[in-house]
């Protein structure tokens, strides 16, 4: 876990995702998608650079079911609370 989320596009990836998901008013697995996608855009960064630590945070582990389904089904305030969790741990490692 830590590996992943020690890479110098983790931890802004997450803020972007946390920031996208936090603004989704209507959860659905498209617009958890389109968060996804609006994350990476917003750093300059493909969807795997946002995935990975993304699924990181959401399961603990590098493999994941599709990460959009996989956060929406999550639930909004879970996948909220995992991110900021994996923020801090990111943060407190380096």
């Amino acid at each position: 876990m830590a590996k992943h989320l020690k890479t110098s596009t983790a931890t802004p990836a997450l803020q972007a995702v946390h920031a996208q998901l936090a603004a989704t008013a209507d959860w659905t697995v498209e617009n958890v998608h389109k968060a996804i996608q609006d994350a990476a855009t917003a750093i300059g960064e493909g969807m795997g650079k946002v995935a990975q630590p993304l699924r990181v945070a959401m399961t603990g582990t590098q493999v994941s079911p599709s990460i959009d389904h996989t956060v929406y089904l999550a639930g909004r305030e879970r996948a909220l609370k995992r991110i900021e969790d994996a923020l801090a741990r990111a943060s407190a490692s380096a």
